[in-house]
């Protein structure tokens, strides 16, 4: 667990990819119980992040969003007053990008 300052608590984070690359797409599905976000760099102070609160969903398609050399893209999910997360298709994060 790390704690995400654009969060504001402990949330669960997982890397998804190093940099260098550029995310052009990041979409979830409404419907997870806890908020869901995307973010680059040191979980404490991102270089850049995307978040929604819990149920909603996101969508962004066709952006160049630069993970520089050696910084992480991490998906996460922040602990919620509902309880502990558990495994749910409805939290699914996808996304894509490309190396330059």
């Amino acid at each position: 667990m790390a704690k995400v300052a654009s969060v504001g608590t402990p949330a669960l984070c997982v890397p998804a990819a190093m940099g260098p690359i550029v995310i052009t797409d990041v979409e979830w599905a409404p419907g997870c119980a806890a908020e869901t976000f995307v973010l680059v760099g040191d979980p404490e102070q991102p270089s850049w992040f995307f978040l929604a609160d819990e149920g909603r969903g996101f969508s962004m398609h066709g952006g160049a969003y630069v993970v520089p050399e050696g910084d992480l893209f991490i998906v996460g999910h922040r602990l919620t007053s509902k309880g502990p997360l558990r495994p749910s298709a409805t939290c699914a994060v996808s996304w894509a990008g490309w190396r330059p």
